[in-house]
C-alpha cells in the first residue's frame, strides 16, 4: 500500500482552499472541460477489498490513531480561532 505524502499542519490547512481556487479557476475560465464522475473514477485507483477492510489492524493501533487524530482536529481548531482573532 502507498502512503499519502505529509505536510505540516500548516501547508494542509491550505491545501483545500487552494483546491478550490483552482477549481473555481477551471470552472470560469473552462467550464467545457467539466471532468464527469465516471471520467473521474477512470483516474481514481481502485482500493482492494483488503485495504478498505480494518482486519488486522490492532486495538492499540486503533487507539493511537484515534488519539492523532483528535489531536490534529484540536490543533486545527486552535489555529482556526486564533486566525479568525486576527482577523479583527
Amino acid at each position: 500500500m502507498v502512503a499519502a505524502p505529509e505536510y505540516s499542519l500548516e501547508t494542509e490547512t491550505k491545501i483545500v482552499p487552494a483546491l478550490c481556487a483552482l477549481h473555481n479557476f477551471i470552472q470560469v475560465y473552462n467550464p467545457d472541460e467539466d471532468m464527469g464522475v465516471e471520467e473521474l473514477s477512470a483516474h481514481t485507483p481502485r482500493r482492494s477489498q483488503e485495504d478498505l477492510s480494518h482486519q488486522g489492524v490492532s486495538a492499540q493501533e486503533k487507539a493511537r490513531a484515534n488519539t492523532k487524530r483528535d489531536v490534529i482536529a484540536k490543533e486545527m481548531w486552535a489555529r482556526y480561532q486564533e486566525h479568525l482573532n486576527n482577523m479583527l
